[in-house]
């Protein structure tokens, strides 16, 4: 069977008073669909969501990688060619299901993918499966997801991934599924075309509203004019002439007409804020990481006559379980950092730390609580839904943890693999934030493009 179909799926949290998803459809065919939006939009949830009604013949790789996949055992002592040509092709050691806890994130993922390809399910659901992949893993890995033949249905922000495996795009926005038969590149140029267009017909609109009100005001001036002229009160009752004129005015509707056209005037002022209401709105993006001074704190010094000076730009790259992520969170927990000397954001965060981070804010006093929303909402997530959740999506954990940190105004910016989790326009967003930063910065990356665009300096490991 080369179809599946899921009707009436619907999701709300305990204490939101919106649905994320309400009474929706979805039909995919044999072969890779891709899913993309903006973090928290619900990107896994949908996949949850699918996962519940399909759980006899689906097999569901999530994004986090704290536990160890419940097939993982089996698949590394397993002696049949597949399992013995994925072990080789991802460098999984037989091994790794006994220490999961000492394995990097780069292993725990390529093991996660590893294990959920030798299932072989019916429909296999990756949720993010290169975040934390080094370059040649992640070749290795696009050509084995490539070889599995069932229903598939990738979460990524990984365009290139993206377009290597999908011929069709679900794009999640506002609780609404788009559907397109389009690899990811093309699909998301139709909708960006589409979204200009409309804006450009919201500025039409704005720009139509604002005649209308002029006109609508002059108008409603003659009116009230015409009132006057038309009403014999106050006029004696032994003036005969003017009472004349105003019944000769009545009768012919000459000053009557300005009250006419108001009334149309005003019909044509609600129907386009109506139209307005309903068109997309551009929304800012964007934020700015401003940099405390703090000149006692530099250089910082490490062995093999490093340092990190005042306005450092430093990127780390190497393979997976080289050492990356123990060698930034050793630093980061080496010293006690005085209050803004230091922003760290680590490569993963558990789900309880990312609840427990979304309460902290929840708690704040309104003033700062509201400085947070307006980061996440410049980061291209919905600050309402986000805080009527309870389980933040790890995406907005990072957007939380930015936007917490920015409070501070950093000295220094230690991020691992920031770019895990986040949405394109937000990868964007951080981008253009980390150029204009004018701290030091020391970033962890596979991401070739992000590390060029950010550091002058690489340390490789």
């Amino acid at each position: 069977m080369d179809l599946l179909e899921f009707n009436n799926l619907s999701f709300t949290y305990d204490k939101a008073a919106d649905a994320i998803f309400s009474d929706i459809s979805l039909r995919f065919y044999r072969g890779w669909t891709g899913v993309a939006g903006r973090s928290g939009a619900g990107k896994t949830t949908l996949a949850k969501l699918i996962m519940r009604s399909a759980a006899t013949f689906a097999y569901y790789a999530p994004q986090q990688t704290d536990d160890a996949p419940e097939n993982l055992e089996r698949f590394t002592s397993a002696a049949d060619k597949d399992a013995i040509l994925l072990r080789d092709r991802l460098k999984i050691g037989g091994d790794w299901s006994r220490r999961w806890d000492s394995l990097s994130h780069g292993e725990r993922k390529r093991a996660q993918i590893a294990a959920a390809l030798y299932a072989n399910p019916r429909l296999l659901i990756a949720d993010e499966p290169t975040n934390h992949l080094d370059g040649e893993t992640k070749a290795f890995l696009t050509n084995a997801l490539k070889r599995y033949d069932g229903f598939g249905l990738l979460i990524s922000h990984d365009r290139e991934l993206l377009d290597e495996l999908c011929k069709r795009t679900i794009f999640i926005e506002n609780g609404g599924l788009d559907m397109r038969d389009r690899a990811y590149s093309v699909a998301a140029g139709e909708r960006e075309r589409e979204r200009r267009g409309a804006i450009k017909r919201r500025d039409l609109q704005s720009k139509e509203i604002k005649k209308l009100e002029r006109l609508t005001q002059t108008r409603r001036e003659k009116a009230e004019q015409s009132d006057k002229h038309l009403s014999k009160r106050g006029l004696s009752a032994k003036d005969s002439d003017a009472r004349e004129r105003i019944g000769r005015a009545i009768v012919s509707g000459k000053d009557a007409s300005d009250t006419k056209i108001l009334s149309r005037l005003q019909s044509r002022l609600r129907q386009a804020k109506s139209r307005l209401e309903s068109a997309p709105n551009a929304g800012a993006i964007g934020v700015t990481i401003e940099a405390g001074r703090y000149p006692k704190l530099f250089p910082i010094a490490f062995e093999n006559a490093r340092e990190i000076g005042t306005h450092s730009r430093v990127g780390i790259t190497g393979r997976n379980g080289s050492g990356k992520s123990r060698f930034v969170d050793s630093f980061a927990k080496s010293r006690v950092w005085e209050r803004g000397e230091l922003l760290y954001l680590p490569q993963e965060i558990k789900l309880g730390e990312a609840a427990l981070t979304l309460k902290s804010v929840q708690t704040m006093k309104n003033d700062e609580k509201g400085f947070i929303m307006s980061l996440i909402a410049r980061l291209g997530s919905d600050p309402k839904a986000l805080l009527q959740s309870a389980q933040p999506s790890l995406g907005e954990t990072r957007k939380i943890m930015l936007a917490l940190g920015l409070l501070a105004q950093p000295a220094i910016v230690v991020m691992d693999e920031p770019t895990n989790h986040l949405d394109i326009a937000s990868i964007e967003a951080l981008e253009n934030a980390l150029k204009a930063y004018n701290g030091a910065l020391l970033l962890v990356s596979h991401d070739q493009r992000f590390l060029s665009a950010l550091t002058d300096e690489i340390w490789r490991f």
